[in-house]
């Protein structure tokens, strides 16, 4: 997306701009406002996302022995409206929203990690998966009910998948 700089953004408690794409707060929903020039080949992305969150989520989990890298899944069941006039398109479905927060740079701690969510007959399943820069790994599986409670479960196999168009290695549980 496009670069750009200090004087571009504009923060209060219930709206985050920079440039023209926003991110703002009506009520509960969250209102996801895109007006960019894509890269590496230039084109308009332009449109509006609404997260409708069904749950609200207090659990964090850390993400290291040391709990200096934390995650913490907001709204494990919500519902998405996309609605893009450039490229021209729109659906809805399930959602989901989480957020990351640290001590120290992500890329100093772990050598990798990912993570998968699916929607499951009364909720959703979140797996997150990370690899410590020592090569300890440690695996979270939690599901989220449609009520807000969380219930951990054994994770699934880890499994490799193809390289990324972009040759980035990937895998899932």
């Amino acid at each position: 997306m496009t670069e750009r700089g200090q004087k571009a953004l504009v923060r209060d408690a219930n709206h985050f701009a920079v440039g023209p794409s926003s991110l703002s707060r009506d009520g509960d929903q969250l209102i996801i406002a895109i007006d960019e020039v894509a890269m590496p080949f230039p084109r308009r992305v332009k449109g509006r996302i609404v997260i409708d969150p069904k749950i609200q989520n207090e659990r964090r989990f850390d993400l290291d022995a040391k709990g200096r890298h934390r995650w913490m899944p907001l709204h494990p069941v919500a519902h998405a409206d996309v609605a893009f006039e450039a490229p021209d398109m729109r659906w809805s479905g399930h959602a989901y929203m989480d957020t990351n927060a640290g001590d120290e740079p992500v890329a100093g701690a772990f050598r990798s990690w990912d993570s998968s969510r699916a929607d499951a007959v009364g909720g959703s399943a979140v797996l997150y998966d990370t690899v410590a820069s020592d090569g300890s790994r440690r695996s979270i599986a939690t599901f989220f009910d449609a009520q807000g409670g969380t219930r951990d479960f054994e994770p699934p196999p880890r499994v490799t998948l193809p390289r990324s168009k972009w040759g980035v290695a990937r895998g899932t549980q």
